[in-house]
């Protein structure tokens, strides 16, 4: 049996142990929201910067924040828009690609297939992973964006070589924030298609060495 001393001094020795405890989990919380702060600060700063940089046409598709939370899957309207990722080859004859058909189509545009998944699902960090060194090492754009509303999506090659190979890829994007194309409006049925340019080295693996816009097209099909 305790005395009446030690009763004291154990109950004041949980209530220190019982403070500790709340003072960590404050502390833990601080931490959190000042990396948060830190985060927002970070996407900010990019944002201001990627304003600085565009010309006036761009800077007229501008539609405020982008909602990383956004989950376009649960977007009724998006997911009632036509999604598939259509081959043209080159003639009239257009090809909805899937994942039961994809390994009959050449690798430049199974690459570009999955680049378009990466882009749609806001895989940002493996999307920038696709490009080349010189794509880089020749001031290329690194991007950091969240899910994006893709539809009326086409991809054609127009050129290929042993190791090159020229894709234009077109689509619209629904609800467009600006954070991964700054030339195409919010809500509007617009398509500006740009040029992959697509290395493989001597190993098969893929990279993109540059990309550029092709022609601009307003309510594209």
């Amino acid at each position: 049996m305790l005395n009446h001393d030690e009763k004291i001094k154990q109950a004041q020795k949980k209530k220190k142990v019982l403070l500790v405890v709340v003072l960590i989990i404050v502390g833990v919380f601080m931490l959190l929201g000042i990396t948060l702060l830190i985060l927002s600060g970070v996407r900010q700063f990019v944002w201001d910067r990627r304003v600085q940089e565009m010309n006036p046409q761009e800077r007229l598709y501008i539609h405020g924040d982008a909602d990383w939370d956004r989950n376009i899957f649960e977007d009724n309207y998006y997911m009632s828009l036509d999604r598939s990722i259509r081959y043209n080859d080159g003639g009239v004859l257009l090809t909805v690609m899937n994942e039961d058909n994809i390994e009959s189509y050449p690798p430049a545009a199974q690459f570009m297939y999955d680049a378009v998944y990466l882009i749609i699902n806001g895989d940002y960090e493996a999307y920038n992973n696709l490009f080349a060194p010189e794509y880089w090492e020749n001031g290329g754009e690194e991007y950091w964006f969240p899910m994006q509303a893709l539809y009326k999506i086409e991809l054609q090659i127009i050129s290929m070589e042993e190791t090159t190979a020229d894709v234009i890829l077109s689509y619209m994007i629904y609800r467009n924030d600006g954070m991964f194309r700054r030339d195409l409006p919010y809500n509007e049925e617009a398509v500006r298609p740009i040029v992959y340019r697509l290395v493989t080295d001597s190993e098969g693996g893929i990279k993109v060495s540059n990309k550029f816009p092709f022609t601009f097209i307003a309510g594209g099909n």
